[in-house]
């Protein structure tokens, strides 16, 4: 196994464990809706990267640690109650998972049109 695929999956495994670990501090504090989004919203995107990690395996790593950045940075303000009327939690878990996927995929398409396209 290479050494980046290594740090792949450890990095893979340590926003799936951020991300289970917001979903159950949500489930003790009994907000359904929140859950259910995070796995909704969330899982799409860890799938595209463990795929998008065979063509590009350091941008997928560098996906992956955005992603760890701003999942860690939401559990943070939600334990700690800094996040007062729930907005950041939303924006951090929700939106953001929801604006990476988009550009990643867009990127990838792009990639894919143009691969087809070039003159063999």
């Amino acid at each position: 196994m290479k050494q980046t695929d290594k740090r792949f999956w450890i990095a893979w495994i340590v926003v799936e464990l951020l991300m289970l670990s917001s979903c159950i501090y949500m489930a003790v504090q009994s907000k359904v809706l929140e859950i259910l989004c995070v796995f909704v919203i969330g899982q799409p995107l860890m799938g595209i990267f463990a795929l998008y990690k065979k063509h590009h395996p350091n941008g997928a790593l560098a996906n992956l640690i955005f992603a760890c950045i701003y999942s860690s940075y939401a559990l943070y303000i939600n334990i700690t109650g800094e996040d007062g009327n729930g907005w950041g939690w939303v924006f951090f878990m929700i939106v953001l998972p929801i604006i990476q996927l988009i550009i990643l995929l867009l990127f990838w398409g792009i990639q894919k049109i143009a691969e087809t396209n070039e003159p063999k």
